[in-house]
């Protein structure tokens, strides 16, 4: 009786040319090798990475839920992921943004969209991952170049699906 070979999920993503980033207490993520810390990049990232060369950029926004338990009104995530994307999409020409993809990170709710459009001259690919914990909404955003988006476009996407709160 001969060996079955077990093959890897065809699904399973290959993170060797990507840097496990730590912020404790917080979360954890793959991050590109070639995306460097940029504490300039947004005043509200929690983190920020970007590649100057090749346009390519990665945040990640972390806000405390508002208490609006005396109001009756509870923000979805739904709502947030519409919002976090509007807030890029209102900035860029011509935009067009994908409908949000459900999916679970590390045990936590999220969506994810791709957007692109024109950012002056530029024509440009947004990735935006929302999520929801039970302090804190998320959000992953990575961008670059539109004729980057297979490439660089790919790992930014995968960088999000890496993405694990720790609270």
């Amino acid at each position: 009786m001969g060996l079955t070979q077990c093959k890897k999920d065809s699904f399973e993503i290959d993170y060797s040319n990507f840097n496990k980033v730590i912020k404790k207490g917080a979360f954890e993520i793959y991050v590109p090798k070639y995306l460097h810390l940029d504490k300039k990049l947004h005043p509200k990232a929690a983190v920020a990475y970007c590649d100057s060369l090749n346009n390519s950029f990665y945040i990640i926004i972390r806000e405390e839920i508002p208490d609006t338990e005396d109001d009756s009104i509870t923000i979805t995530l739904e709502n947030y992921h519409k919002f976090a994307c509007n807030g890029i999409s209102t900035q860029l020409a011509n935009s067009d943004v994908d409908e949000a993809v459900v999916d679970t990170l590390n045990l936590v709710p999220a969506l994810t969209s791709t957007i692109d459009g024109k950012f002056g001259e530029h024509k440009v690919f947004y990735t935006v991952t929302t999520l929801k914990t039970s302090l804190y909404f998320y959000q992953l955003i990575g961008w670059t170049l539109y004729s980057y988006r297979n490439t660089i476009g790919t790992d930014l996407i995968n960088a999000s699906k890496s993405f694990a709160p720790v609270e």
